[in-house]
């Protein structure tokens, strides 16, 4: 989370909070608004109200002007997309920056539940398959009944087991999918890597059909880390100096 100034709040400048990189020290939006919590606890700038704002209507109005139909917030002909959470004693808008993995109750995206309590994803999504969430039992459901929380972990560690092998199957399925519509743009014999940060080099490659240098040598990938935090997690996060302490804090919320 990058620091707001009063005087740009001051001004009206609409901002929003959303999981980033792994220097952050999150894992997911949750964490990330308890992140801006622990800021606000010193600089005391932003009402609870306004905190959950920031990964609800704010997001939402930005992306008024380019997504057809609103999000963000609850009202007729908009998207439907919504998280319950366990209320807590603290309040409404605390309950939602004070809540964990555990304390997610339903996910909705869309109008379809996907993700929640079995009592809840039962009678509105009958095909919804396990998955465990810590010592937790939820329900999940992909859209699709061949995809489940074990297909999906069996397809992670089989990339994981060899990274080469996916690398070289993604290709294929890559090469096909520029064969089906997208032929003559010089990407049909190359699988490109695009980081998330700007990289110039990149554009240049995709531009000359293809890398410039010889592929990198094979990497190791870790093992999965659990859906939910931990006292490994927390500890990790205390011990890397990019913080400067600044975020152990967060064990607090747990």
């Amino acid at each position: 989370m990058a620091s707001p100034s009063g005087s740009g709040v001051a001004a009206g400048v609409r901002l929003c909070l959303g999981s980033d990189w792994g220097p952050s020290g999150t894992r997911n939006v949750l964490w990330e608004l308890k992140v801006a919590d622990l800021w606000n606890k010193t600089e005391s700038v932003f009402t609870d109200e306004e905190l959950v704002r920031m990964v609800t209507s704010n997001p939402g109005a930005a992306l008024s002007g380019v997504w057809p139909r609103p999000v963000g917030k609850l009202e007729p002909g908009a998207l439907a997309d919504l998280v319950v959470v366990r209320r807590s004693a603290a309040g409404t808008y605390r309950s939602v920056i004070e809540a964990t993995e555990s304390d997610i109750r339903l996910v909705v995206v869309g109008g379809r539940a996907r993700y929640g309590l079995r009592s809840l994803m039962t009678p509105l999504a009958p095909a919804a398959t396990s998955i465990k969430v810590g010592r937790l039992s939820r329900a999940i459901d992909y859209g699709d009944p061949a995809v489940t929380w074990k297909t999906v972990v069996a397809d992670l560690e089989k990339i994981r087991s060899d990274p080469a092998g996916a690398s070289a199957r993604a290709a294929v399925t890559f090469a096909a999918f520029i064969g089906d519509g997208v032929a003559g743009n010089g990407l049909a014999d190359s699988f490109v890597l695009l980081p998330d940060m700007p990289a110039p080099e990149v554009d240049d490659e995709i531009l000359r059909g293809g890398p410039a240098t010889p592929s990198p040598d094979p990497v190791t990938i870790p093992p999965l880390e659990p859906l939910t935090t931990s006292t490994a997690w927390f500890d990790t996060v205390d011990a890397n100096p990019f913080h400067n302490g600044l975020l152990s804090g967060l064990r607090a919320y747990a």
